[in-house]
């Protein structure tokens, strides 16, 4: 596609998917505020270290919105919307404090929207209800803008596929939770994945994180969640491993769950890998990984590990 066509195309989804989105979810689009009075208590403050862009006038002091979330149920009851309707809008924010990657920017521009419901509706149902009908928005604005742009046809399915961060958990054990929903979503297409931001049988929060970068001088102690290792250099370790780390600007230590590789001892795992598929004659149907984490757990040691692939489902 050419650089205009792309341009006409994002005005294409944009258009077409807040017709769909005002019809499934009786939405009413409105305008939105860049910023706010401070003392008015519409800031959201997020996680509440992130620091807001301010600036004076008269006297006032003004905050540069981070989200929405406070401001639009102020404007549902403010300005009467009955129960079943809601509002949307263009909402535009700037988060200096945000940690730049792939997917979060400084400067943050998203759909944003609220709808009134009643106490009897905060339930599970009712939630997949409307997540139905928003797939059905994405999925009808895909159909109509691949029949003009052939190329962007993403193949969404019929339906989206609902699981719960737990579930997701005892499918996939040995990754992060991130690696969890990349692997979900490659097998079903549409995910919905509930229960976000809960703790899980593992004790471990079901969210995206993103670290800073650490030094490599920089240490904290590492608890592999097969056999407690020691204290160990951060850095890439072959397990699945629990870090319990302090002194990072999250207000308060933080547990993690990561799947990482050290280049210092990819050698000597690749060596205890080759020899244990020898030694018991694997065939190809167990994987390097199944072997790998076989021997982890089972502290490197051959016998064991034999046993507890001979009672596991892991090829």
């Amino acid at each position: 596609m050419t650089y205009y066509e792309t341009i006409m195309a994002i005005g294409a989804i944009k258009k077409d998917f807040e017709k769909e989105i005002e019809k499934k979810l009786k939405l009413t689009k409105v305008q939105s505020p860049l910023f706010v009075k401070r003392e008015s208590g519409l800031q959201d403050d997020l996680s509440g270290v992130e620091k807001a862009v301010t600036f004076d006038k008269d006297d006032e002091q003004f905050e540069i919105v981070h989200s929405l979330a406070k401001w639009k149920r102020s404007a549902l009851g403010k300005y009467g919307f009955p129960v079943y309707t809601g509002l949307y809008t263009d909402m535009k924010a700037i988060r200096k404090d945000e940690i730049v990657d792939a997917t979060h920017s400084l400067y943050v521009e998203q759909w944003d929207w609220e709808q009134v419901i009643e106490e009897k509706d905060r339930n599970i149902a009712y939630l997949k209800k409307t997540v139905n009908k928003i797939y059905s928005a994405i999925r009808n604005t895909s159909l109509k803008l691949s029949k003009k742009y052939p190329e962007l046809d993403l193949g969404l399915p019929e339906k989206i596929f609902f699981i719960t961060s737990q579930k997701l958990e005892d499918l996939y054990p040995y990754y992060s939770p991130e690696e969890r929903e990349d692997l979900i979503t490659k097998e079903k297409r549409a995910v919905f994945i509930i229960g976000i931001g809960d703790k899980l049988k593992s004790g471990i929060i079901a969210e995206d994180i993103s670290l800073p970068a650490l030094s490599s001088e920089q240490k904290t102690e590492v608890f592999c969640a097969f056999n407690n290792c020691d204290t160990m250099e951060v850095g890439s370790y072959n397990c699945f491993l629990v870090f319990n780390v302090d002194g990072l600007n999250y207000g308060e230590p933080i547990t993690i769950m990561v799947n990482v590789i050290p280049s210092k001892n990819v050698s000597q795992i690749e060596t205890n890998v080759n020899s244990f598929r020898k030694l018991y004659a694997f065939d190809m149907s167990y994987s390097d990984d199944d072997l790998t984490k076989a021997l982890v757990k089972n502290n490197n040691d051959f016998e064991k590990a034999y046993e507890y692939l001979l009672t596991q489902i892991i090829h």
